[in-house]
């Protein structure tokens, strides 16, 4: 049975992600939002890097979030959802 709790995370999660294709940068053809209770950034890069910088947010702030973490990842333009998952733990 789903808890009252993961079904509430399902609806807003702890990050929503946003990727936006971005064609004119050197590096990267793509950019990241993500949002959360306490915190957002922009910055280059696409899933693999939004992943990676909610790691180092949970990371430096424990305190503010409980396991499991639920993630969502959606691209800019279409509005699909690229990802959906939760994060159990995180190894340093």
């Amino acid at each position: 049975m789903i808890s009252t709790d993961t079904i509430q995370k399902l609806i807003n999660p702890d990050f929503r992600c946003v990727i936006e294709e971005n064609n004119t940068l050197p590096n990267y053809d793509s950019c990241f939002r993500y949002d959360a209770k306490c915190a957002s950034k922009i910055a280059l890069g696409g899933i693999k890097e939004c992943l990676e910088a909610i790691k180092i947010e949970v990371l430096k702030h424990p305190d503010r979030y409980s396991f499991p973490i639920f993630i969502q990842i959606f691209d800019q333009q279409t509005g699909k959802l690229l990802w959906n998952g939760r994060v159990t733990q995180i190894i340093r």
